[in-house]
């Protein structure tokens, strides 16, 4: 983050899953807020009329980038893999930001409640990002 300006994250997950949005919503977001991160989530910044892929390109914008790997993440980035939109577009938008050199070690996979291989939508996150 620049000196001054208010550091930002990006959290990558996926609504659907009751379980993981509530602590999106209720724990993780508030407690970043509360060390003066700006939270950049579909909880918070998606609404009808906002372009949907101006929010998903935020991903690669922000300080640091949380994706919450889950089985309901894999599945929805598999089905959508050759036409990525929503949550699968943040996930290939995500595999881009690792590949930036500034940024690959400012983008965080949190594995929510199954294993690493159950729940990691990407073999580059897998690879890169998280022991095996």
């Amino acid at each position: 983050a620049t000196l001054g300006k208010e550091p930002s994250c990006f959290i990558c997950y996926d609504v659907d899953e009751r379980d993981t949005a509530s602590f999106v919503r209720y724990t993780l977001g508030p407690d970043l807020e509360k060390v003066n991160i700006k939270v950049e989530a579909c909880y918070k910044n998606l609404n009808i009329g906002n372009g949907i892929t101006d929010f998903e390109k935020r991903i690669l914008e922000t300080d640091v980038a949380i994706i919450i790997c889950t089985r309901s993440l894999k599945k929805k980035y598999h089905e959508r893999e050759s036409n990525p939109y929503g949550v699968a577009l943040e996930v290939k938008l995500a595999e881009r930001r690792i590949q930036d050199p500034t940024k690959w070690n400012k983008t965080f996979l949190l594995f929510f409640t199954e294993s690493r291989n159950d729940s990691c939508p990407s073999s580059i996150f897998r690879d890169d990002l998280s022991t095996k």
